[in-house]
C-alpha cells in the first residue's frame, strides 16, 4: 500500500515592497519564465519602474516571488509578473 497523503508542513515567508536593490535578484528570478515564454521580456528600465509598485516574497533572504501592479489610472490597474 502506498501512502499518497501530503504533508501539512508550513513554510514561513515574508512579503515586502520591492526596492531598487532588488533589481538583479528580480531579473534572475524572472529569467526562466521569460525563456519559457510564460512572461514578457522586460528591459532593465521597465523592471526598475515595476519595482516602484512591486512586492517580493522571501524565505531566509532568498527571493521566491515577485509581483507588481501597473497603475494606468484611478480606475484601472494590472497585476504583472
Amino acid at each position: 500500500m502506498t501512502d499518497n497523503s501530503t504533508s501539512n508542513r508550513s513554510i514561513s515567508f515574508t512579503v515586502r515592497p520591492s526596492c531598487e536593490s532588488d533589481l538583479e535578484q528580480v531579473r534572475a528570478f524572472l529569467q526562466p519564465f521569460v525563456e519559457q515564454r510564460k512572461i514578457l521580456r522586460r528591459t532593465r528600465a521597465e523592471l526598475a519602474a515595476l519595482l516602484n509598485t512591486g512586492f517580493v516574497a522571501e524565505v531566509d533572504g532568498l527571493l521566491i516571488g515577485f509581483g507588481a501592479i501597473e497603475i494606468y489610472s484611478k480606475k484601472l490597474a494590472e497585476i504583472q509578473c
